[in-house]
């Protein structure tokens, strides 16, 4: 229960979140400055197009992140966990960020020669929380987080994921309080090992929802005892 009152604390909002406001409609089209795609380290054409990216950092902005941990979700109908299911193959979140406004359709025939699909961002901040698995949503349906120092590319562009937001803070807690099987002793070490900074933000937002963090870390104790057959 206490992921669904994620939805009520997400309130933050990052600096230029003019950003976000990047999609628009020219003749019924829509058109975006941000787009997003899926990019597989296994395939050539994918790796290509990674590092042509690179290589044109002057004419795109982009960030991305490796997914390396996401569960396969499970058969329709059956009742068991993601756990069970094994690992769904790797791959790349990419946002990539156009100068000026342009269509899907004008992107992907841009990029042809990789053959990749694209789709509109409609928020970037919404976007990047979920390269990391920070959403409530994805947070609610138990997806494997990932921390925000593994996205790669753009400051720019990860600046714009809010991440002294009550909704990140709150999230990087409770993924560190999972790490630690629900002990808050070692969370909070681990916090001030990590980075004492960014971990006192971090505290201070646990002690704003003491509430939350108290159901969140009574659960995690108890699921890791159940892991652990105790």
């Amino acid at each position: 229960m206490f992921i669904i009152l994620l939805y009520h604390i997400y309130t933050g909002k990052p600096e230029g979140g003019e950003i976000n406001m990047s999609t628009s409609t020219k003749n019924g089209v829509p058109r975006s400055r941000v787009f997003l795609c899926i990019l597989y380290p296994d395939c050539r054409e994918h790796m290509q197009m990674a590092h042509y990216l690179e290589a044109m950092s002057s004419i795109f902005e982009w960030c991305r992140i490796l997914h390396d941990k996401d569960q396969k979700d499970p058969e329709p109908g059956l009742n068991i966990p993601n756990s069970s299911q094994g690992l769904k193959k790797a791959h790349y979140h990419y946002m990539i960020r156009y100068k000026e406004a342009k269509t899907v359709t004008s992107v992907e025939k841009y990029f042809s020669p990789y053959k990749v699909h694209f789709e509109i961002c409609h928020d970037v901040q919404s976007s990047l929380l979920y390269f990391c698995h920070m959403t409530p949503e994805a947070m609610a349906q138990g997806k494997e987080p990932y921390p925000p120092e593994k996205l790669e590319g753009s400051a720019r562009l990860i600046s714009q994921m809010g991440l002294n937001s009550n909704l990140c803070q709150l999230a990087e807690a409770l993924r560190l309080l999972r790490d630690c099987d629900g002990n808050v002793t070692d969370m909070i070490t681990l916090l001030a090992e990590q980075n004492p900074v960014y971990g006192e933000n971090v505290l201070k937002t646990i002690q704003s929802f003491q509430g939350i963090y108290v159901c969140a870390s009574r659960q995690e104790y108890q699921d890791a005892h159940a892991r652990s057959g105790s």
